[in-house]
């Protein structure tokens, strides 16, 4: 039987780690300009993927993932803006519709997520790497529709 993961000290690592690619990408020069485009992932041909530390942190923070706008949205685009800025996974910090530095953000994206990999070690975390909406939508906490 495996130990269940510390989450408090995984997220507490994990919301470090975020700061530090945000800045390492602020660094790059690329700009968002708010489109909300990036997570309509028909519109970019798209799949985004992240870790379930990733997922839980995200979920711990933002509360359980509401109903898509359509199938394949993230949750928390809402009304075109992203709802959870502040616990979003590597792949949505990384990925920017403006061409500015994609391989230098391409780079931060690997060495930051090789650190997710060593925090999810760390606090006993597994490490599956997953599409997000798909997890998202199978996850236990979703919210249910209104009857």
């Amino acid at each position: 039987m495996s130990t269940p993961p510390d989450k408090p000290a995984a997220f507490a690592e994990q919301a470090r780690l975020y700061a530090r690619v945000d800045e390492a990408v602020t660094a790059i020069g690329t700009v968002c300009i708010n489109r909300g485009i990036c997570c309509d992932f028909d519109k970019v041909d798209h799949i985004l993927y992240a870790t379930d530390l990733e997922i839980d942190y995200l979920i711990e923070v933002h509360g359980p993932p509401p109903r898509p706008a359509h199938p394949n949205q993230c949750p928390y685009q809402v009304d075109g803006m992203c709802a959870a800025r502040a616990a979003r996974p590597i792949g949505c910090r990384t990925y920017f519709c403006d061409p500015t530095g994609v391989d230098a953000r391409s780079l931060v994206y690997e060495q930051h997520y090789a650190l997710i990999k060593k925090i999810q070690t760390t606090y006993g975390y597994s490490h599956r790497y997953s599409p997000l909406l798909l997890t998202l939508a199978q996850h236990p906490s979703r919210s249910q529709p209104p009857h």
